[in-house]
């Protein structure tokens, strides 16, 4: 969905329009009842992806031809047409082919349905004018990220309404319109009228204080002056001691490495 101007937006739903003449929109709730209360001037725009309807064309075209030059020869220049002109372009093309059989008669009276009933979703030039897409590539891939991602999470069951709803907000909130929604939303008022109340903790009876004891601040006295230590009595080397240096009789002695570590 895209804002507009004025209060106004746009909602844009490209598609296939695959199945029935309802097409893929029967199945597709662009402003789902209930899930956007107070808003007005929305203006809903479903646009027939363009590469399908090239499918349909192609169709058409090879049930009346059969040589591959000639079916390019009479489906590319449609194609042009088609992006360039819209629908009209191309049911005249179709009116003007003559079937060459009755299977190839009933293709053709299904491929000009398809046109006729979806004339007004392909006036690309407009689309293309007011840049809109006209391939439903983006939405598909849209689909992924915006309600993939948020509702196939592991252990997650949705309901209809549910998944609805989330889908709705999600789409709101990532197309920046979200500001204009929540302004216009009626729990807003309410939440502003009637806000919920705050849980309350419940006072608890506690003993007062005791009064501070406050005395009058005394000078400090400086401290008492220490003696110097005595001097540590020297102690005479006791004879009894071993030597710190081996004896020239220990093996220390002999040993190359210990006479370089002893010398």
């Amino acid at each position: 969905m895209a804002g507009g101007r004025h209060g106004l937006a746009r909602r844009v739903g490209p598609a296939d329009a695959a199945g029935d003449r309802a097409g893929r929109w029967r199945g597709v709730d662009l402003e789902p009842r209930g899930a956007f209360p107070g808003r007005t001037g929305i203006v809903v725009i479903e646009i027939l992806d363009l590469f399908h309807a090239y499918e349909h064309l192609w169709a058409a075209g090879r049930a009346v031809f059969d040589a591959p030059d000639a079916l390019t020869a009479w489906a590319e220049p449609l194609k042009d047409a088609l992006y360039e002109e819209g629908a009209p372009a191309v049911l005249a093309a179709l009116d003007a082919l003559v079937p060459p059989g009755p299977a190839a008669a009933d293709v053709l009276r299904r491929e000009r349905a398809y046109f006729a009933d979806n004339a007004t979703r392909m006036d690309y030039p407009r689309y293309v004018a007011q840049q809109l897409p006209i391939g439903s590539g983006a939405v598909e891939s849209l689909c992924k990220t915006l309600i993939e991602a948020r509702a196939k999470g592991a252990g997650m069951r949705w309901t209809q309404a549910g998944a609805q709803a989330v889908a709705t907000l999600r789409a709101v909130r990532a197309s920046g319109d979200w500001a204009a929604f929540w302004a216009t939303h009626p729990l807003r008022t309410r939440l502003r009228l009637c806000p919920p109340g705050r849980p309350r903790r419940r006072a608890t009876a506690s003993a007062p204080a005791p009064a501070e004891d406050v005395r009058p601040l005394a000078r400090p006295t400086p401290p008492a002056a220490v003696p110097p230590a005595a001097p540590a009595p020297s102690v005479a080397a006791d004879p009894a001691l071993p030597a710190h240096r081996p004896a020239a009789s220990h093996p220390w002695r002999r040993a190359p490495i210990g006479r370089a570590r002893c010398a």
